[in-house]
């Protein structure tokens, strides 16, 4: 009896050991305590933003580019349809942002370029914890930020939008026909010298109208074309940038090193 219960105690440790399911530290870059409470925070996060939140950290992108790693782990874990991966590598010095579905485009752009600024000193400093922590408070924000305006203002809007019954639009139009009626029947009575004419040439003045007949050719057409120069959406906010992983996913995201 003693014997089961002890395996089954190591068998719940092991269990709650591994349960972090949204922070992968290959690195070793947290410690246990760590890993547990960002993992926390990082469901915490995909709940109000509706996505998946996942950190990596890997020493090693297996041949390779960050961007590639970092779009196909997202791909090959059970992370849903929509959602953001942080990779990071100390070892390499890079870092990579990878988003899917909607979340390429709540976090588009000029979003990931506003991670970028709020996360590299932490990377910088070696404070990998802390920029992981900023990293799901940003994805909470920037979700908050992006979700346009709140549930209040949408029911104070179609409560007053209601009070537009039909007695408040029939009636002035009514007026105003009537009004244009009037209006109309008193000019036509001022009228009364007034008879139309059946041939055009009698409303005009004996004289007073002179047409004459010319032709110009033109022989030659030469035109000059100059191409407009466009700017890319690269992290010029706006609008994402999508690229497809080994899989043929699409994904967005922005990396660098530090």
């Amino acid at each position: 009896m003693k014997k089961l219960l002890c395996l089954t105690l190591i068998i719940l440790a092991v269990t709650l050991t591994v349960s972090a399911q949204n922070v992968f530290d290959n690195e070793g870059l947290l410690t246990s305590d760590e890993v547990s409470s960002l993992d926390s925070l990082l469901v915490s996060a995909g709940y109000d933003a509706d996505c998946t939140v996942v950190v990596v950290t890997a020493d090693d992108f297996d041949g390779k580019t960050a961007e590639a790693y970092a779009d196909d782990f997202f791909d090959a874990g059970d992370f849903g349809e929509d959602g953001i991966l942080f990779l990071v590598s100390l070892a390499r010095r890079e870092w990579h942002i990878s988003t899917a579905g909607e979340s390429i485009y709540t976090y588009d752009d000029s979003r990931l370029i506003h991670f970028e600024d709020e996360l590299i000193s932490y990377l910088s400093d070696g404070d990998f914890y802390g920029a992981f922590v900023r990293f799901a408070e940003l994805c909470r924000e920037d979700y908050s930020y992006n979700d346009g305006y709140s549930s209040d203002y949408e029911d104070e809007y179609y409560t007053e939008d209601e009070g537009f019954t039909a007695s408040r639009i029939v009636i002035p139009v009514i007026f105003g026909l009537i009004v244009g009626l009037i209006t109309v029947s008193s000019m036509k009575a001022q009228l009364t010298s007034v008879r139309s004419k059946p041939d055009a040439s009698d409303y005009v003045k004996s004289g007073s109208l002179n047409i004459s007949t010319s032709y110009v050719q033109f022989l030659f057409r030469h035109v000059n074309t100059i191409r407009r120069q466009t700017n890319s959406s690269n992290g010029s906010g706006g609008g994402s940038s999508v690229h497809r992983s080994s899989s043929g996913r699409s994904h967005g995201g922005r990396g660098g090193r530090f």
